[in-house]
This record gives structure tokens, C-alpha cells and sequence, in this order.
């Protein structure tokens, strides 16, 4: 009762086809694929760079 059927995922594929069109959602999910394949880079970039030493107030 709660999960959606495959006809529910048709209709829905269907309206945003009418109310979007088709190439407005296939640029929305290109762009949105490059988004997250730059923020996986920064990320592994942020785990490599070697993380900043913090310093005890007296310890100069």
C-alpha cells in the first residue's frame, strides 16, 4: 500500500515528459550527473590532502 507500482512510475515518467519535455530532463540529469562526479573528485581530494595540525593555546 505504501510503495509505488510500476504503473504509478509510468504516469509520473509520463507527466514530467508533458510538463518538461524530454530534453529539458535529459540536460537536468546530464548536469546533475557532472555535479556529483565534481563533488566525488573534491571529496577524494579532500580525504588525500594531509589534514591541517591544530595547536594547543600554549604551544607556541
Amino acid at each position: 500500500m505504501g510503495s509505488m507500482s510500476m504503473v504509478h512510475w509510468l504516469v509520473a515518467v509520463a507527466a514530467m515528459t508533458l510538463l518538461f519535455g524530454g530534453g529539458r530532463i535529459a540536460n537536468s540529469m546530464g548536469d546533475l550527473g557532472k555535479g556529483l562526479k565534481a563533488f566525488r573528485r573534491e571529496m577524494a581530494d579532500a580525504e588525500a590532502a594531509p589534514a591541517p595540525r591544530l595547536e594547543a593555546p600554549g604551544e607556541r
